[in-house]
């Protein structure tokens, strides 16, 4: 094999292989996904017939089968796309895979020390002696590795994915409508909504949000309210630079009243999610422009580039119709929102029913409206 090294136990290369092959997955998985289960159900198989996984990192797929191999007590080979580069990394590895491991870095082209993921792939292919087959694109990826087992005569097994519990993440009616009946108007507060996480929480290891895939009862998910709840337990909101200029965290509010926002509640089919959830913290203007909360400039991109890094980090690119954000009326924070010390007279709890509203205004002391009713 062309490769550039191998690191751990070599004498895996001697026992049965087995490749899990499953194209493109959906976002923002639960633990009864039906590739999620499948996933679980593969690998617990194969662990007890004795066979190796292998896999590699860097997607949901490969990562959630070396953690269930883990705790299955199971063996991996793990094909890298580039060199382990610092400790970090390591950590990451050493958290998320068996003990008894072999990790293998194909060598990319002259001058290269890395593959492309569908390279990486097609090394899976070439390691594994036999797979099981979860999901396969036609003409993608994994429909060329399955080419290159079936070429050398290698099994490739089917996954039963019909009992699993299907995945609920897409919409399946209108959102709730929003009540004009919020006792303070006009309105003095920024809110900000919170939603189901995309993947992982802000806070969360890697290794904690996958056993919670794989090892979680499956009708476990994470919802806008567990997010509330979570950000009130902690007193925080972890600002995030995922979407912001330049990367800077911070955390968004929005100005807009919560009788406004009817129009704002969508679903996102490119981010299979919803842009808002009627789950928020609202607080004082006044408080958070103290904390050097600002409102956010909607400019051109030519003229967001005449701009410093630090101004750069206040704006959002406007040029309707085709990008035009202005309706959400965008306030940001840069940083974490620490609200332990702000007087819980400056804090209002908004939820989308009355039923939810005496619990939180009970457990956490702040006022709660209710919004949809």
């Amino acid at each position: 094999m062309n490769i550039t090294f191998m690191f751990g136990d070599q004498q895996l290369l001697t026992r049965p292989r087995r490749a899990i092959l499953i194209s493109r997955t959906p976002r923002n998985p639960a633990p009864g996904t039906p590739w999620v289960r499948a996933i679980v159900e593969a690998v617990r198989r194969s662990v007890d017939a004795g066979e190796v996984i292998v896999t590699g990192i860097g997607r949901d797929p490969y990562e959630l089968a070396l953690v269930e191999c883990k705790r299955a007590g199971g063996e991996a080979i793990i094909v890298l796309e580039q060199a382990v580069a610092n400790e970090e990394q390591w950590r990451l590895l050493k958290d998320i895979s068996p003990e008894r491991r072999l990790l293998v870095h194909p060598r990319g082209q002259p001058g290269t020390f890395s593959v492309s993921p569908s390279e990486r792939d097609q090394w899976i292919g070439k390691i594994a002696d036999r797979a099981w087959s979860v999901s396969i694109r036609p003409k993608g990826n994994m429909a060329a590795v399955a080419e290159l087992l079936k070429e050398r005569g290698f099994p490739i097994d089917q996954v039963s994915m019909a009992s699993a519990i299907r995945d609920s993440g897409n919409p399946t009616s209108r959102p709730l409508p929003i009540s004009t009946a919020v006792a303070e108007n006009p309105w003095t507060f920024l809110t900000h909504y919170t939603r189901e996480p995309d993947g992982a929480w802000p806070d969360e290891s890697r290794l904690h949000y996958l056993t919670w895939l794989a090892a979680a009862p499956v009708h476990s998910r994470r919802d806008a309210s567990e997010a509330l709840r979570k950000m009130l337990a902690t007193q925080c909101i972890i600002g995030s630079g995922r979407l912001m200029p330049g990367h800077t965290p911070m955390v968004s509010f929005t100005a807009k009243p919560p009788w406004e926002m009817a129009d704002l509640f969508r679903w996102r089919t490119g981010l299979h999610r919803w842009t808002f959830r009627p789950y928020g913290l609202a607080v004082s203007r006044t408080v958070l422009a103290e904390m050097r909360a600002r409102p956010v400039t909607y400019l051109a991109e030519s003229a967001i580039r005449q701009l410093s890094d630090s101004e750069r980090a206040f704006t959002q690119k406007h040029e309707p119709p085709g990008t035009d954000w202005s309706a959400e009326m965008e306030w940001r924070l840069p940083g974490d929102f620490r609200f332990d010390s702000v007087p819980r007279d400056c804090l209002r709890i908004l939820v989308p029913r009355s039923s939810e509203s005496t619990g939180y205004q009970d457990l956490f002391q702040i006022t709660a409206y209710t919004i949809c009713e």
